[in-house]
């Protein structure tokens, strides 16, 4: 007898069989066998029959059924009891995946206990589907929780598809249940009423279904572009994860295939019942299946575009063509390559290519909304195809004249043609599709620019430009300002970033204007070209944007709220107004940029009250209008183009030409208005005067001086700069690493803390321009404005700190990485002031590092990895100053506060390194062995390896040998011989390091040519005497040449120190000879007449196989 589980089992669901079979389902079941079942199906796969026909196979094999009073009969108590459950668990949402998948388990035991209804449907499965997707998750997270995010994400999704599932396999059963019911009902029947109360009626059966509705797909879809979402970040570095976006974009197409197709199914379900049902005595069923619309298609769309992300493959290095980096370009050209097949297959529906009849069920045509997703999705690639975008916008210009050239739009009413041109207008391409074009320019420029710098970061092109003869040198230089290219590919890119927008501002037939995306797009353009003039330019944008709208008559009103009374009391002057104090920002950088770049003059007379030149401009520009014949061709143009051959028209003109042609082709006919927007011939004739102007001067400059571009775009009356464009100007500012940027970053904030104040800047603006100051102190031109630049960002820390900004909560509180870069700009600073041999300014730079610290105790700030960094930022500095106790000190209370987090070693290895200098001067033996124990203890609790007192990091082969060199540090210079103990004890010490490190072959602290280096040294500082051969000591120096030679670690050094260590020269030959196995025609008279300076020459290679890679140790005598 089969069993619930078994028939279950075998009840597939459409999603997996629909794809390439139809389903034939028949009645095999024992019902009597099943009492608590209403009924249990068994799915049998049959080939799909051919696609233009609908209908499904509904064979019966059997006719075994139950009666309808049984059917419609319910289990109450089983109801009951699944339904409480339910309602227990919502008063209490669930946080975990096992709570969602115990209700999940919960509705697919309700299903097959009981038939689901649109009840259960709504209260149920639709609340449980949405609590998925409903919980948030933090996007600040490490590696190991990012993982953790990107597994529950894909748990989450698998359950939405299962609570899909149990609605489908309803509704398949009530289909099949239907149609087993009217194949077997008898004629005695056929004169029932529908509407009686005593018999079964189909209509209300079948409206009970729990048809999955279109909000219900959305969440699906929303919850596979989760897991995208989660694994895009790190795909780079992780296989799985590529493997994982593909698997649920493909999991998303599925699940659009599955809704035409049961669609399809409940159609022809529909149509069969209804052609076979009797007339008169039953209502015709009606369509419950949702039709997938265009909202739906650009949903998945939009998933396999989340798979497209350049930016990963840009911060990767990109010429190393590794196997990651190769299956991340092929997952985005698969994800490219099924969003081109989902849009082409909704054109073709709509242009009817391969579908003559007109009475099957077509996709919903595309939008313009599907057309910028795929836009977007190209300007993210790492290669953006500037001709693949274009052939984008030209579907969307075909879309438009297939609209207005409808046989059906025949008609002479004038409100109708209108309605048809706005409703073919709605497919032109705009703002967001002209954005995506300029990411585009925006992604090449940064793709231009890092690839420049890795090819001349690599050693071989360095030395093919500097190797080359004299001669070629000299023919080079003299035609060097023939051969030289004016621009940088990305600056070419970032120029023509700039005439798509200035093509914006100028198209015809339909309002597309810039918006401040599209500036910032541009800004972006030019900083990615990494170059002053990119960085000039861009601040001539941001410039030019807080300019705009701003009028000086009515500025100085805004101003008076701004300036206190108080201190222009004291001043005595007249405050500077808005249009003022906006138009001096950037001028320290503005300075310096060439004749030709007249933006910052044009914006200055654009915002000028006399002139108004910029509202002039606009209204005459806009003010313009073009007369177009029959023909379609301008009749100020000069050029005249057939109107039934737009192959010809669209050869080799822009964007604004051909928008122009396709309008006035539409318009023609219906003798439609058009307005057209061109620049004003005089406005044009003296820019192009200013630009040719300004390259003839060019032509006189030095070579070294940047070459001009020309004036800025007009900017839009209404566009004004957003938070993206003060954190686009601040991030370049920050890496430009210059005081005079970090000062034109820090009147930026000013700028957008006094007159843009409803954006709301967050923390990271202000970081940036902390970290451009901590930069500013380490590239800093003289010590001064190094030590400036490090007090400006402690000013701009204590203004963040400050007490009434906290409580008003208007201005975004400091972070730990805010400590972080004040920290490091007064390490910047000691490290300049000690190298200009000014210890004393470097002391007190160290000491405001320190400060900080304090402050940052008094923070409510958790331990993490920024505020370790914080301690050891400032650990090095006092390494760096020799102040071993205090850089020590600071250790210790590092590791007391890290909650067992991960460490770092180079913040132990710069204690142990200043501890060893700093025990060479030491003079008191028995401190000096108190030092030396207290170090060495921290490192034996480094290498503990999960002990109850270890430290959370691993010791490397410096950390090991910074002890060893501490260990014979203090007896480096002369000391008395009654100290036998103590150099008896640090001998033990540096041997048990030397002992540790030889311990484990696999561990990333063997020793290398410095530790046996160092530990020859140790031996011949604490045991000066004369060494017996007989002896322990002299035991000791072999097992450790043995060991150096062993691994191939002998240097120059070490063999000098090793020599110089015997007092007899016979007792090193000795040494020497021992470790050779066949000494062939090598003796000791041989070896001891070899120079000095060659015996190592004369050596075998094999002991030194390893040791030449340390040229330090390979010089003369040290």
């Amino acid at each position: 007898m089969m069993t619930m589980a078994s028939c279950m089992a075998a009840c597939k669901p459409l999603l997996y069989a629909r794809n390439n079979n139809v389903i034939c389902i028949r009645n095999t079941v024992d019902w009597r066998s099943l009492c608590t079942s209403a009924c249990v199906w068994d799915i049998e796969l049959v080939p799909r029959r051919p696609a233009t026909s609908y209908r499904r196979n509904f064979k019966l094999r059997s006719l075994f059924r139950r009666s309808t009073n049984q059917l419609l009969s319910s289990g109450n108590s089983t109801r009951s009891r699944c339904l409480s459950t339910f309602s227990n668990q919502e008063s209490s949402p669930p946080s975990t995946i096992a709570d969602l998948e115990f209700r999940v388990e919960e509705l697919e035991r309700l299903s097959r206990l009981q038939r689901l209804a649109t009840h259960d449907l709504q209260n149920i499965a639709w609340p449980l589907l949405s609590e998925c997707l409903s919980l948030p998750f933090t996007r600040n997270e490490n590696s190991r929780s990012g993982m953790s995010t990107q597994q529950d994400r894909h748990e989450r999704a698998k359950l939405c598809n299962r609570i899909l599932d149990v609605c489908l396999k309803e509704v398949e059963a009530r289909r099949v249940f239907l149609w087993d019911w009217l194949q077997n009902s008898d004629e005695s029947t056929s004169g029932t009423n529908d509407n009686s109360t005593d018999k079964f009626s189909p209509t209300a059966f079948w409206n009970e279904t729990p048809h999955p509705t279109k909000e219900m797909y959305s969440l699906v879809f929303s919850a596979w572009r989760h897991v995208i979402e989660s694994c895009s970040s790190f795909s780079i570095k992780s296989t799985d994860a590529m493997k994982l976006m593909e698997s649920a974009a493909q999991q998303a197409s599925s699940l659009l295939s599955l809704m035409e197709d049961e669609y399809s199914s409940d159609a022809a379900f529909i149509h069969a019942y209804n052609s076979n049902v009797q007339k008169g005595s039953y209502t015709l069923l009606r369509m419950g299946a949702v039709l997938p619309d265009v909202r739906n298609y650009s949903e998945v769309i939009g998933i396999w575009a989340q798979c497209i992300d350049g930016s990963i493959l840009r911060q990767s290095f990109t010429l190393c063509r590794d196997g990651s980096f190769q299956k991340r370009l092929k997952l985005e050209a698969t994800a490219q390559k099924s969003m081109m097949e989902l849009l082409e297959s909704m054109e073709e529906d709509l242009y009817e290519n391969f579908s003559p009849n007109a009475s099957l069920r077509k996709r919903p045509p595309p939008d313009r909304i599907c057309y910028n997703i795929i836009l977007a999705s190209m300007a993210r690639q790492m290669n953006p195809s500037l001709y693949e975008m274009r052939l984008v916008l030209q579907r969307m210009m075909e879309r438009v004249k297939y609209e207005l050239e409808r046989p059906d739009n025949e008609t002479e009413d004038e409100n109708s043609a209108e309605d048809i041109n706005d409703y073919a207008m709605t497919f032109f391409p705009d703002v967001f599709s002209y954005n995506a074009l300029i990411e585009a320019r925006a992604n090449r420029s940064a793709m231009f620019a890092s690839d420049k710098q890795q090819i001349l970061s690599q050693p071989s092109v360095s030395q093919r430009f500097q190797n080359r003869s004299a001669w070629r040198r000299q023919g080079n230089s003299e035609n060097l300002s023939h051969r030289n290219r004016r621009f940088t590919s990305s600056e070419e890119e970032a120029i023509l970033a700039e005439q798509i927008l200035d093509e914006m501002c100028h198209l015809s037939t339909v309002s597309v204007r810039p918006n401040i995306y599209s500036y910032n797009a541009v800004i972006k353009a030019w900083i990615k070209t990494d170059s002053e003039r990119g960085l000039s330019r861009a601040v001539s944008y941001m410039r030019s944007l807080a300019l705009n709208g701003h009028n000086p008559t009515d500025s100085q009103d805004m101003e008076g709220s701004q300036v206190p009374m108080k201190s222009r009391a004291e001043t005595n002057e007249k405050p500077p107004t808005v249009f003022e104090r906006i138009t001096s920002w950037g001028a320290s950088l503005l300075s310096k940029v060439d004749p030709g770049d007249s933006g910052a003059d044009n914006n200055r007379h654009r915002g000028s009250p006399g002139a108004n030149v910029r509202s002039n401009m606009q209204s005459e520009k806009y003010a313009k209008k073009a007369n177009f014949d029959s023909r379609g061709a301008s009749s100020s143009g000069g050029r005249h183009y057939d109107q039934n051959q737009p192959h010809q028209v669209f050869a080799g003109v822009g964007m604004a030409s051909r928008l122009i042609y396709l309008h006035s082709a539409s318009n023609g006919a219906k003798k439609n208005t058009t307005h057209v927007q061109r620049r004003d011939t005089a406005l044009q004739s003296d820019a192009q005067a200013k630009y040719l102007d300004s390259f003839a001067l060019s032509r006189e400059r030095n070579e070294n001086e940047s070459e001009p571009i020309g004036p800025l775009p007009n900017i839009e009356l209404e566009v004004a700069p957003d938070l993206k464009t003060f954190q686009l100007v601040a991030s370049a500012l920050e890496r430009h690493g210059s005081v005079a940027s970090a000062k034109l970053a820090e009147s930026l904030l000013q700028l957008l803390e006094d007159f843009y104040p409803t954006l709301s800047p967050d923390i990271a603006i202000y970081n940036s321009v902390l970290n451009a100051f901590a930069k500013a102190a380490k590239e800093g031109s003289d010590v001064r404005s190094r030590l400036a630049s490090a007090q400006k960002a402690d000013e701009l820390l204590c203004k963040l700190l400050g007490k009434e900004r906290v409580e008003s909560g208007l201005f975004p509180q400091a972070n730990e990485y805010s400590f972080l870069m004040v920290i490091n700009a007064f390490s910047n600073a000691t490290l300049a002031a000690v190298s200009a041999g000014n210890f004393t300014d470097g002391q007190n730079a160290a000491r405001r590092a320190e400060e900080i610290i304090t402050r940052l105790k008094l923070q409510a700030f958790r331990t993490n990895k920024t505020t370790i960094a914080c301690y050891g930022a400032v650990i090095r500095t006092w390494a760096f100053l020799g102040e071993a106790e205090r850089a020590k000190r600071l250790l210790e209370e590092m590791v007391g506060m890290s909650e067992r987090l991960p460490l770092d070693r180079i913040h132990f290895n710069a204690v142990f390194d200043v501890c060893a200098r700093d025990l060479a001067s030491e003079k008191d033996l028995n401190r000096a062995i108190s030092r030396l124990s207290s170090i060495h203890s921290i490192l034996v609790k480094m290498d503990s390896r999960g002990g109850y007192e270890s430290i959370n990091v691993d010791p490397d082969a410096s950390s090991f040998n910074h002890i060893i060199r501490a260990c014979y540090s203090p007896w480096t210079t002369s000391r008395a011989q009654d100290d036998e103990s103590s150099r008896q004890k640090a001998l033990e010490i540096a041997h048990d390091c030397y002992s540790r490190m030889s311990q484990d072959y696999n561990s990333s602290h063997r020793p290398d040519a410095h530790t046996y280096t160092h530990m020859f040294k140790a031996v011949a500082c604490l045991r000066p005497s004369s060494i017996d051969p007989s002896s322990d000591k002299y035991g000791i120096c072999k097992t450790i040449f043995h060991a150096c030679c062993r691994d191939g670690h002998l240097t120059k050094s070490s063999l000098w120190i090793l020599r110089k260590m015997f007092q007899s020269e016979d007792e090193f030959a000795v040494l020497i000879l021992s470790e050779i196995d066949h000494h062939g025609d090598m003796n000791k008279e041989k070896l001891l007449r070899i120079p000095e300076d060659r015996l190592f020459a004369f050596l075998p290679e094999e002991w030194s196989r390893n040791g030449r890679n340390y040229k330090s140790l390979n010089k003369h005598k040290q």
